[in-house]
């Protein structure tokens, strides 16, 4: 399943949509395991802040959690 699709399942808002992608392209982009670990990082706290400015709900979140950390072990793995 690929982002959009995985995204479509979560039923993620549109305006959300274009910063995930964002997101995931820069850490496509990470060109070590080190900014790998600061894209996380990014990734973590872009979910904190729309969990707590309530612009996901809680399954919403747990499953944006895990898409990113299986894009972040799949870009570990390339190295």
């Amino acid at each position: 399943m690929n982002l959009t699709e995985q995204l479509d399942a979560l039923r993620i808002p549109k305006d959300l949509r274009t910063p995930i992608e964002r997101l995931m392209r820069a850490l496509d982009e990470a060109a070590d395991k080190e900014e790998v670990a600061k894209e996380a990082q990014i990734q973590i706290d872009f979910v904190r802040a729309m969990e707590a400015s309530k612009k996901l709900r809680g399954p919403q979140v747990e499953a944006l959690y895990i898409v990113f950390d299986d894009a972040m072990q799949a870009r570990l793995e390339s190295f």
